[in-house]
């Protein structure tokens, strides 16, 4: 495990291999390699002794022994396969193999391949088979391999869990960089994310890890702004996200005005509003799109198109996002705020006032979405009975789920009861039966006056509890049900719902009831205990988490970015969209295309011969440049006399060699050849038909005092011309002697 501590550390700096670290890694190499040898070759020991042993055993015995012994061996081969997955995780071969929880896994696995093979081995002396020394010793050879294996899946599993922890939710910001407009096409991702990794598993710090992961988007930038080819792919990725913004952008308009049904003007306007309003939102993780779908689902669910007010569309957005509520509960909301007179937000709030005071009263807590779910439920007839009084309503549907009811269960009682000489006649039935006193009278009134909260109440008092209801026959839980004009089943699933919402809801009213005891007893007021909620319902609703923030603020780019650049680009591709769909301008298009890449072909069709005439060219110029070198090296080597003479030709001779070479090797076939007037054809790399060189006697006398220095003159032709000038030319130049 030191070992694997050791290269991991080594590596983590990210400043390239030393030798120690190259050291780890050859070590740590031959150990996977002795371990899965070892644990392979020890099956194979173990199937050929063993096999051998039990040759005299009986038929049944051999065959149970033999099956333990192919068990034996099968372990053992999906060990060594264990250590291989093992050594691809160390080398980061397969990256799925070094999580954490993937490292746990194999280290289970290894422990429980232990005590496998200790049960086999075990079994087999069950069987009859006695272990030789030299077999118990492939056995402890086999649980040492699996121990050091262990140490070395325990060192990667430090490594994995420091590296988790340290990157922790880094690695998802910096992914989230990329996809940013223009920054993100400067970025090289997994380089940043290889920096990340390697940062946190050598520090363990996510302040360490998130300076790597900085330096590297920096390096990354800076690499990127230095590469031609990747500020053009840069440039044209960016134009190619332009333009699909604006597309993307446009057919959101499109979007609006089919799902709504509304002309595409409006849609632009109603697109505009709502980016305006994820702008200017207090909840800063608002998106446009969540805002959009909101005002789709409302309209659909209400059958027309729904105000279009700020404050309405944006608390709509924010409770179907924070809370979950779905399109028929936000529908309920929006039926309770136009009964009511109170804003969409206002009535949120009182319906949270209710739903933790009267919860706290009857000790059972209802979730907000529960309670809105409810209401959206809750039939006209019975919102009729409540008159828009939004604190009642949620006090009766919390009071109802206590009782095991719902609204709609105590208006189907109050139904029956009204038909009063049928009621009558049952109540004294269900007394005569269950021998309780049961009076209906003040339950009929209630029922005859619309009061479902006060009917609610009467109908628990005067009804049976779950337990009385159990211990009466079946007669009587008849009567007992006909008396409110239930089933027997309706009736006994009330009570027990009753009954489980006293018994498995107290923990929670309690604490709520707890809660706000502590308020009373601070001096609070109902009122102010009323205010205090209201104000944590709203600041609650407009919290956003990090990642929501983040993805609002790129899609806000988007949509800006879309919004300002749809006219002007959006002009173009009208303008690109008329052209293609013009057939004879794309006719005369096809045409130009068709003689431009005509051309381009018969260019490439003589690119060979084109290619014959530029190294014939180049060796027109090689063959000047070897006639001034010649000259050059005459011209240098005569100030020494006959012996620098011969000298300076052994030189020219050598350079000439040598340059022939270079230009024959060039041109990649056999060197041409050279003739001068009246000389014999030789080799060498100058077209004879286009170039020679000819050496002449001295250009002049020479002599102490006549300031001359000896020059041969060195006359190069091409075809018929005499570039002997050129030549005189080049000499003078390289020695500053006057050649006449």
């Amino acid at each position: 495990m030191e070992l694997i501590r050791k290269f991991y550390a080594a590596n983590a700096s990210g400043g390239g291999p030393s030798q120690e670290d190259l050291d780890n890694a050859e070590r740590l190499n031959d150990t996977f390699a002795r371990l899965k040898e070892t644990l392979q070759s020890v099956g194979s020991a173990f199937r050929t002794q063993l096999t051998d042993q039990i040759e005299n055993f009986d038929r049944i015995g051999k065959r149970a022994a033999t099956q333990t012994i192919r068990s034996l061996e099968g372990e053992l081969k999906r060990a060594a396969v264990g250590v291989e997955k093992t050594r691809k995780a160390q080398e980061g071969i397969d990256k799925s193999l070094m999580s954490s929880k993937k490292t746990q896994d194999r280290i289970n696995a290894a422990k429980s391949r232990q005590s496998t093979l200790e049960s086999l081995i075990l079994e087999l002396e069950r069987q009859g088979v006695v272990l030789s020394v030299e077999q118990q010793g492939f056995y402890d050879t086999a649980i040492n391999a699996l121990n050091e294996q262990l140490q070395i899946e325990e060192g990667l599993l430090e490594v994995a869990q420091r590296r988790e922890r340290a990157v922790g939710r880094i690695g998802d910001l910096f992914k989230g960089l990329t996809k940013i407009p223009i920054l993100g096409n400067l970025i090289d991702a997994q380089d940043v994310l290889r920096q990340i990794e390697k940062s946190a598993e050598k520090t363990g710090s996510r302040w360490a890890a998130f300076g790597a992961g900085m330096v590297a988007v920096f390096k990354s930038i800076g690499r990127t702004l230095t590469d031609p080819i990747a500020i053009i792919t840069g440039i044209f990725g960016l134009l190619k996200k332009i333009v699909k913004l604006v597309i993307e952008f446009n057919a959101q308009t499109f979007e609006i005005s089919k799902n709504l049904g509304v002309s595409v003007d409006k849609a632009k306007e109603l697109q505009r509003q709502f980016i305006q309003i994820s702008t200017d939102s207090r909840n800063t993780g608002l998106r446009f799109s969540e805002i959009s779908k909101t005002f789709n689902e409302l309209t659909e669910s209400m059958g027309f198109l729904v105000p279009q007010s700020k404050e309405f569309t944006e608390t709509a957005a924010l409770l179907q996002k924070r809370l979950g509520i779905s399109a028929e509960g936000m529908k309920g909301l929006a039926l309770q705020a136009s009964i009511s007179g109170k804003s969409l937000m206002g009535v949120y709030t009182t319906i949270e006032k209710s739903r933790q005071i009267e919860g706290a009263r009857n000790k059972l807590q209802l979730t907000q979405r529960q309670l809105i779910e409810a209401i959206a439920k809750t039939s006209s007839a019975v919102l009729i009975n409540f008159k828009g009084n939004v604190t009642a309503l949620s006090n009766a549907i919390t009071r109802a789920a206590k009782l095991g009811t719902t609204l709609e269960t105590v208006n189907k009682q109050g139904e029956a009861l009204l038909d009063f000489e049928s009621s009558i006649g049952k109540e004294f039935e269900a007394q005569l039966l269950t021998g309780r006193e049961i009076n209906m009278t003040k339950a009929r009134e209630y029922a005859l006056m619309g009061q479902t909260a006060n009917l609610m109440e009467e109908l628990n008092k005067q009804g049976a509890t779950y337990d009385q209801f159990m211990n009466q026959n079946v007669i009587a839980r008849k009567a007992e049900a006909d008396l409110v004009g239930l089933s027997v089943e309706e009736y006994a699933k009330i009570l027990l719902q009753q009954k489980q919402a006293v018994a498995l809801g107290a923990e929670q009213g309690e604490s709520l009831q707890q809660a706000y005891n502590n308020l009373v007893q601070e001096g609070k007021t109902r009122e102010e205990i009323a205010g205090l909620i209201t104000k944590s319902a709203e600041e609650d609703l407009y919290r956003s988490s990090i990642n929501d923030k983040f993805q609002n603020a790129l899609e806000k780019l988007k949509m800006t970015l879309g919004s300002i650049l749809e006219g002007p680009l959006g002009g173009i591709i009208d303008k690109f969209a008329a052209f293609v769909s013009n057939a004879a301008e794309m006719n005369k298009l096809g045409e130009r295309l068709k003689g431009l890449f005509e051309g381009i072909g018969s260019v490439l069709s003589r690119l060979p011969s084109m290619m014959g005439a530029a190294v014939t060219v180049a060796k027109v110029l090689a063959s000047l440049t070897i006639a001034r070198a010649v000259a050059s090296i005459l011209a240098a080597s005569s100030m020494g006399g006959p012996a620098g003479l011969i000298a300076g030709g052994i030189a020219a001779a050598g350079a000439y060699t040598w340059l022939s070479s270079m230009i024959g090797g060039a041109a990649g076939g056999e060197a041409p050849t050279i003739s001068a007037p009246g000389a014999e054809t030789m080799t060498t790399p100058v077209n004879p038909g286009l170039a020679y060189a000819q050496t002449t006697k001295p250009s002049t006398a020479t002599g102490p005092g006549t300031g001359l220095t000896p020059v041969y003159n060195v006359i190069t032709y091409v075809g018929t011309e005499n570039w002997s000038r050129q030549s005189r030319t080049a000499i003078q130049e390289d020695h500053g002697t006057t050649i006449r």
